[in-house]
């Protein structure tokens, strides 16, 4: 899976902090949503403008304090985190989102996304499809958890699981300058599919002939047992009927 560079994610997370709204979904909106507390704004406006010209080791304190000094900003926890994942603190990060999850409202589905990025940085697989499950679950309109979870899928082998996931992205965000290679991904699952069901067919039918062979095999055997038995009955039945001849003689006698 192709993880965003730095850069990528500080010019994304800019996106998302121009009140972008994703159909009703907000996705930030900073405005009026302070304390009037110069100190806190200050704390964050600091850390703020040093993360956006990509000075993160410096915007790291300031964002901490930030948090300190007003934890229930959701948004102080968001640039936190992604400051983290931009330095490859991954874990750093996913306890930052835990963070924002139980101190505030209304973000869980992008704190849950973003602690899925982060597991799956580090290679757990399984858990960041879970998170990204519980990012959906929280707002099914939001469309990135769906590619994600697409891509973890790929990787984890749910192929079918994956092509609903990328199909699903597609209704949500048709204008997605990924829609050609995802278009493409969906077609080559579509082959691994056929040709895995085409696989299991070819071993079903050979499973059905084996298991025909070898009950051919058995019915000869047993019917060879059977005729060997026959025959066995047959002499004796002859060797006491020569016994009795025998002594019907001796008694005559």
């Amino acid at each position: 899976m192709h993880l965003p560079s730095r850069v990528s994610l500080i010019k994304t997370l800019q996106r998302f902090l121009v009140c972008v709204k994703c159909g009703a979904f907000l996705v930030f909106s900073l405005v009026g949503e302070w304390p009037a507390g110069a100190e806190e704004l200050s704390l964050f406006a600091r850390g703020e403008e040093l993360f956006m010209q990509n000075k993160l080791q410096e915007a790291v304190p300031l964002l901490e304090g930030a948090i300190g000094e007003n934890p229930s900003t959701p948004q102080v926890y968001l640039y936190l985190g992604a400051a983290y994942q931009a330095l490859g603190l991954h874990e750093k990060a996913i306890d930052v989102f835990k963070q924002g999850i139980d101190r505030t409202d209304g973000y869980d589905a992008i704190f849950f996304f973003n602690m899925g990025n982060s597991y799956l940085a580090l290679g757990h697989q399984d858990t960041a499809e879970l998170m990204y499950t519980e990012a959906i679950s929280l707002k099914s309109t939001f469309p990135k958890p769906y590619l994600n979870r697409a891509n973890t899928r790929v990787r984890l082998g749910k192929y079918q699981d994956a092509i609903d996931d990328y199909t699903i992205y597609l209704r949500l965000d048709p204008t997605t300058p990924q829609r050609t290679n995802i278009e493409k991904m969906i077609a080559l699952l579509g082959e691994k599919l056929l040709e895995a069901q085409r696989r299991q067919e070819e071993e079903e039918q050979r499973r059905k002939e084996e298991e025909a062979r070898r009950k051919q095999l058995l019915d000869s055997v047993l019917k060879s047992l059977e005729e060997a038995a026959e025959e066995t009955q047959d002499v004796e039945a002859g060797t006491e009927g020569a016994q009795e001849f025998s002594e019907e003689l001796e008694l005559a006698d």
